[in-house]
């Protein structure tokens, strides 16, 4: 027999290991002796209001023996000594343990490391100087027999208060003479039978917020057996590490270890009674398969341990980890005790919400009647109906009974047996040949199931704008590279659907403030700039957005790969517990770290990733011999969302997930500094697919204690996307043709009776049936009315009717006529529309044109459709279809004739006073204010402004104006006040605040500049419009507008400059109308335009006096000199890759014709097709003809290229004329009389066009 010494020296190693959960922690039983200690091997404080405990790990001074005389003597299993140990007076940290924040009473719970019964307790109260009041006054106990499950009881036990003169020795190594103070021991009304934990609730003398006491022994008995004792233990997947027992995944059961202190040498077998408690939250029959009546466990002769396998039974049902509660007793020789007798158990479920869609990758139906199936299933079973809506689209119908289809079903799934979709085709009448449809699904109705949500992935957020890939963000240097940039890259906005992630226990909890975040391009990015970095961070509500698109990798020093975007706290010193804990959603999985307890020398000790499919797992560093071990967590995450915690003091750390703890390991940290980062990091390898998470409720708690009472849990199913079934579809359609080859050129006629072949429904559609179109009509055995036998038309179309015309078509810009003719006056009109090719549904409208009543039906009009641009459509076998909007009406042909050119023109220059009054608004110009503008032009009073606000804002109308947005590259602006104006230095560029554009009655548009208030006074500005593509000008356009402040008068000085003075200020004072918006808008005397003239006004012309040097009255340069004959030779340049491209655009239009005409033009000194100022450059190539001169010649070869193809013979007919006016002989003759050529050859060149 072994000595009680010996036996307690091995039982005392026990309370020195870290504590587990309460549901793996070892329950130990004795037998009983009389009158001994029990000393405790850990405590708990349930935290309220933010109390923790203070001074040893786990409250451990209050049972390890420090501070006390001989501790050696009250361990567990010592008898009670006569005289108790004495401890050492005060309060130091490593002699007393304490309760810090504490409730007016304070739960503790004390684990006894074993089963015993319990009589009394041992107190050595709290001696802190003149704190004395801090100890524990009344201490109400209540005991547990079940490992801490459950409590019972309630025995008060009231203690003394020291007195203040035993407060002494609150150094770490006291001088003599020591104070000490004696226990306090008080019994128990009764004793307490098979106690495993007490439960204390604790107050102290004064109320106060700190409680504390020096040290704490219980009094009660025990017995030890003759022979060994055994222990009942449950397997994990990996010791601490991985904490997994039972699980649902591959059904791996629980099992269970009885393990003998020593091998069984009995010679015959040693079996336990083994009960299932039916305290867990597990239950059998339907988690696990019950236990047999008389199970037993046993330990074969010779062996040490025996174990018992109860399987686990995979369920289908989503739940937490499960827990299940055995016991063994009896065993079948009495010479063996048991010390550790019950032990509590995990199951780990394995389901996931999902619906699966199976058979729906090769479906297979046709037009002609076939028909196809597949199922649809819930993964689980769920906890009520999950109704599911299946949507058709327009190709396709459903049925959820194969008889029935419609374009939409609805069924409900109770469990997990599968719906059988039946999918027909739409017989449609369309010329299609094999395509597809698509049936989409969606959970709908009443949720009954929180796992089945009507929430689908792409619910959970909605994104504003887009994003340039990584490698634009490089080749535009918009991302530097080689350091850390603080210039920040901005991104598209995630709108996060708050209500729907945030969710559970973080929902109303706030990111943690205390953050920085870590960018590929920035390391340090604190949280005042974060709003330049929201490419790859944002937040919104409560939750973090973390992204990271395709392709990106570290940019800011050489290391490779390492893409992430992760948010990180600052450091802690080993030794303190500090918690991290948030919910995450997974949107985009990529295989990442989404959370890292790191330090910078040595990396990380545990960290959580998600895999590319979704899965979560955490990875233990070093483990199993100094390898890595992974752990799973959960699969399938897309769209769902989990919490963790994370528990780490520098070198121990816990996981949790769910509530649940899923292992802990230690981690030595070199530097004893340690950090938490979270969000996504790649590490050495590529990103293949853009990532995003949400982190919800992401906080950190310092100098935490261990949690107490957590039960695992499980979120509910936060989104859930279905699947869609997609058939191919065999067409039953007769194919469409043109009636007759044609292409679509200038000058391409389609006459109306020839549309396609095909018939109703597919190349036409006739709301009557058969061809009413007289005796023996055209096309007879087709349903359209065909009029006519020499030139026949469609008569008698009708509202919703169509036809359609194949046809090639070469790329151009066309003005389209379609002729028609009715005596009807209801609303009628022609759609034209084009499309890819005879199997489209899917048309282009090209534009609309009205028919009027025209008298008859033979009376025809032939309206058009301008300017319609087929670039797009250009190839073999194109659709035009003709539909009839209202009717009837005659519809004869449609052609195809070139685009007319439209010009571009300025056609209104004014000033407007932005910030005026009410009563005039920011877009009135004042009507008696007009540009300085063209040739030699001087200033008037109506050329500037006397606002007190200076120029500040300016409108242009242009007639079509080709563009809806201008740009400051479409404008140059300039401020002066000389006459010199090739000065760079005395005229400045003035760039615009804020450039509008908005359309006008008709074809003009109206351009608004706007300049900020006071930047522009007492002098011109000058406003260019650039002559491009946006604009549509052939010339820049180009005027000033003045602002002199205060002038009322227009008086100048002897150099030319505008003078303000007395007579100004006295006339605006003569004219004052103080009432509120009694002047107009050009009321000269209202200074700062607010609808009354007064003070203000007066003040205003005071203050601006300029008795000289005020806005000088400025007179624009002449017109340029007409071209001489080597300076239009010069302009005598052929484009080298088509002669015909005036611009060098790469195209051939009526611009390149206008072009030409306008430098011929500006040899007529009151030409306005010049504009003013400037002339083409001479990068234009005028030279069509390769004759080595600009003539009319050269426009004329342009305009007949793009004229009619029957209009072919103008060239012949006008080159004699043309010749007559430029002969070969003498380059100068046309210049001699410029005008008079000029005018003959516009004259030409408008005949050639029409």
């Amino acid at each position: 027999m072994r000595s009680l010494r010996s036996f307690l020296s091995k039982r005392r190693t026990h309370r020195s290991r870290t504590r587990t959960c309460l549901w793996l922690e070892s329950l130990e039983k004795r037998q009983l002796l009389a009158a001994t200690v029990i000393a405790p091997v850990d405590a708990d404080l349930l935290a309220v209001g933010g109390s923790y405990l203070e001074y040893g790990a786990n409250g451990s001074h209050w049972y390890d023996g420090s501070g006390l005389s001989d501790a050696s003597i009250v361990e567990t299993g010592d008898p009670v000594p006569a005289t108790w140990p004495q401890h050492v007076s005060g309060n130091h940290s490593d002699r007393v343990s304490r309760i810090r924040n504490g409730a007016g009473v304070n739960t503790l719970t004390f684990d006894l490391g074993g089963t015993f019964d319990v009589t009394g307790m041992a107190l050595w109260n709290s001696t802190e100087a003149g704190q004395s009041d801090r100890g524990f006054e009344n201490t109400i106990l209540s005991y547990s027999i079940d490992g801490g499950l459950t409590f019972t009881g309630n025995d008060t036990l009231t203690w003394t208060q020291r007195s203040a003169d035993e407060s002494a020795n609150q150094g770490t190594s006291p001088t003599p003479p020591v104070a000490m103070f004696a226990a306090e021991v008080q019994m128990l009304p009764s004793t307490v039978a098979d106690v495993t934990h007490i439960r204390m609730d604790v107050d102290n003398f004064s109320g106060e917020a700190i409680v504390m006491a020096s040290e704490i022994r219980f009094v009660g008995e025990t017995e030890l057996p003759s022979l060994g004792t055994a222990n009942l233990s449950v397997r994990t997947a990996d010791s601490q590490l991985d904490l997994r027992q039972g699980q649902e995944a591959g059904a791996t059961g629980i099992e269970l270890t009885v393990t003998l202190d020593q091998p069984n040498i009995s010679g015959a077998s040693i079996s336990f009674d083994l009960n299932d408690l039916g305290s867990g939250t597990a239950t059998a029959g339907l988690d696990y398969v019950a236990l047999p009546a008389g199970a037993k466990i046993s330990v074969a002769a010779g062996q040490q341990t025996g174990t018992y396998i109860i399987n686990v039974i995979d369920d289908f049902l989503i739940e937490a980890t499960e827990t299940v509660n055995f016991r063994i007793s009896n065993p079948s020789n009495p010479d063996v005790g048991i010390d550790t007798s019950t032990v509590t158990t995990t199951i780990a479920d394995n389901d996931n919400a999902g619906v699966t869609v199976s058979g729906a990758e090769s479906l297979d139906i046709s037009e002609a009647g076939s028909t196809d199936t597949y199922t649809i299933a819930l993964d689980t079973i769920p906890t009520g109906a999950v109704e599911i809506t299946a949507t058709a689209d327009a190709q396709t119908q459903v049925s959820i009974d194969g008889i029935n289809f419609a374009a939409t079903q609805v069924f409900s799934l109770t469990d997990m047996t599968s719906q059988t979709i039946t999918v027909r085709a739409i017989d449609d009448f369309a010329v299609e040949g094999i395509h597809t449809g698509t049936i989409t699904h969606a959970i709908t109705g009443p949720i009954v199931d929180p796992n089945y949500p009507n929430v689908t992935l792409d619910d959970l957020y909605t994104q504003t704008g887009t994003d340039p890939s990584f490698q634009e963000l490089i080749d535009s240097g918009a991302l530097p590279t080689g350091s850390n940039t603080t210039v920040g890259i901005t991104g598209s906005t995630i709108d996060v659907n708050n209500s729907v992630v945030e969710q559970g226990i973080h929902a109303n909890t706030p990111t943690w403030p205390g953050i920085n975040i870590h960018t590929l391009a920035n390391s340090v990015i604190p949280r005042s700039n974060f709003d330049r970095w929201s490419r790859w961070y944002q937040e919104d509500g409560n939750t973090q957005v973390f992204r990271v698109f395709e392709g990106e990798e570290n940019v800011r020093n050489t290391r490779a790969l390492a893409a992430r975007i992760e948010s990180h706290s600052n450091g802690w010193q080993t030794g303190t517990w500090n918690d991290f804990s948030a919910r995450y959603t997974i949107v985009k999985p990529e295989s990442m770290a989404i959370f890292q307890s790191f330090q910078p020398s040595v990396e990380w000790s545990v960290h959580i990733g998600m895999s590319a499919n979704g899965g979560i797992h955490f990875t233990h560093r070093r483990a199993n011999g100094g390898g890595q071990l992974t752990i799973p967590l959960a699969e399938d995450m897309v769209g769902k969302s989990f919490d963790i915690r994370i528990r780490e003091n520098g070198l121990d750390y816990e996981v949790y997930f769910n509530g649940e703890l899923k292992g802990r390991g230690q981690y030595e940290k070199p530097d004893n500094i340690f950090q938490f980062r979270w969000g996504t990091y790649r590490g050495a390898n590529p990103m293949t697919r853009d990532s995003l998470i949400f982190v919800t409720g992401a906080s950190i708690q310092a100098n935490t204690s261990a949690p107490l009472g957590l039960v695992p849990y499980r979120p509910a199913t936060t989104s859930l996307s279905i699947a869609s079934a997609t058939t191919e579809i065999t067409d039953n359609d007769p194919s469409q043709s043109a009636y007759t080859p044609r292409t679509v050129t200038t000058g391409t006629r389609i006459e109306a009776e020839e549309f396609d072949l095909g018939g109703q429904n597919v190349a036409y559609y006739d709301t009557t049936a058969g061809n009413s179109g007289g005796v023996d009509p055209f096309r007879a055995d087709e349903d359209v009315d065909v009029y006519g036998s020499g030139n026949r038309v469609i008569g008698n179309a009708r509202n919703g009717e169509w036809l359609e015309y194949t046809a090639d078509v070469v790329a151009g810009t066309y003005d389209i006529g379609i002729r028609v003719a009715s005596p009807n006056d209801n609303t009628m009109s022609v759609r034209l529309l084009v499309g890819d090719d005879n199997s489209t549904e899917t048309f282009t409208e090209l534009g609309t044109v009205v028919v009027p009543n025209t008298g008859g039906f033979g009376n025809w009009v032939v309206p058009k459709i301008n300017n319609v641009d087929l670039s797009a459509w250009a190839g073999e076998d194109r659709v035009f279809r003709i539909e009839i909007v209202g009717g009837t009406y005659n519809f004869d042909w449609f052609e195809f004739t070139a685009n007319e050119p439209v010009l571009t023109s300025v056609v209104g220059r004014s000033v407007a006073y932005r910030g005026a009054g009410a009563t005039y608004g920011e877009g009135m110009a004042d009507p008696n204010k007009s540009a300085l503008h063209g040739p030699s032009a001087t200033t008037s009073m109506a050329n500037y402004t006397n606002y007190s606000q200076g120029l500040n804002r300016v409108i242009v109308d242009i007639d079509n104006l080709p563009a809806t947005t201008l740009a400051a590259s479409d404008f140059e602006f300039r401020v002066g006040n000389t006459e010199d104006f090739g000065n760079s230095l005395a005229w400045t560029s003035m760039p615009a605040s804020a450039i509008d554009v908005a359309p006008l009655a008709g074809t003009t548009k109206r351009v608004t500049i706007d300049w900020p208030h006071q930047a522009i006074m007492n002098k011109w500005l000058e406003v260019t419009i650039k002559a491009n593509a946006n604009t549509g000008l052939t010339q820049d356009d180009v005027f000033y507008f003045g602002n002199q402040v205060g002038d009322i008068n227009g008086s100048t000085s002897a150099s030319k400059h505008v003078t303000v003075n007395a007579f100004d200020t006295l006339g605006v004072r003569f004219n004052q109308s103080p009432t509120s918006n009694s002047v107009g808008i050009d009321n000269i005397y209202d200074i700062d335009r607010n609808g009354s003239v007064n003070a203000f006004d007066t003040l205003g012309v005071r203050f601006n006096q300029m008795p000289s040097g005020g806005l000088m009255m400025i007179t624009l340069p002449p017109a340029a000199a007409p071209p001489t004959a080597a300076s239009i030779a010069s302009e005598a340049i052929q484009n080298p890759d088509n002669a015909l491209d005036v611009n060098g655009d790469g195209q051939v239009t009526a611009l390149d014709a206008l072009m030409g005409i306008n430098f011929l033009g500006q040899t007529i000194a009151s030409s306005e097709l010049t504009g003013f100022a400037r002339r083409p450059s001479s990068a234009n190539f005028y030279d069509v003809n390769g004759d080595g001169r600009v003539t009319a010649l050269d426009s004329l070869r342009i305009i007949n290229k793009l004229g009619r193809s029957s209009d072919q013979l103008a060239e012949q007919m006008f080159i004699p004329q043309l010749e007559s006016i430029s002969d070969d002989d003498d380059d100068l003759d046309w210049v001699s009389d410029r005008q008079r050529q000029q005018v003959g050859f516009i004259d030409l060149a408008l005949i050639a066009w029409n």
